[in-house]
């Protein structure tokens, strides 16, 4: 599973924003929540759609469900729980195309957009 590798500035950025918004008479939960959250370190930002799909690959077909998408890949959600091949075709209408396989937890699925 490739994971996006953080830079010792983004790590220092971090840890001075905590440490400012931590400071003494600052401090609410909301503020660690803020920093939970991997959305700023994303290149493409992500859209919901929720919409239905079919998954084709080598043995057959699998309903599945477009969670979100960006311009690089996307997130389904299976209908049922397989084990996907490494690369498999997507069809629905928000994109239809090749994608590779990058991450799959159980019904979800990660996949990369493939490059005409």
């Amino acid at each position: 599973m490739a994971r996006k590798r953080f830079t010792d500035e983004d790590i220092l950025n971090l840890l001075r924003q905590i440490e400012l918004s931590l400071a003494p008479g600052t401090f609410d939960c909301a503020t660690i929540s803020t920093f939970s959250s991997s959305d700023q370190f994303r290149r493409t930002v992500r859209e919901v759609v929720n919409e239905d799909a079919r998954v084709i690959y080598i043995d057959g077909f699998i309903l599945a469900r477009v969670a979100d998408h960006s311009e690089t890949g996307a997130k389904l959600i299976l209908k049922n729980r397989t084990n996907l091949p490494s690369h498999f075709k997507v069809e629905a209408s928000i994109y239809s195309g090749q994608v590779e396989k990058v991450w799959q937890r159980g019904k979800a699925i990660g996949v990369r957009k493939q490059l005409a």
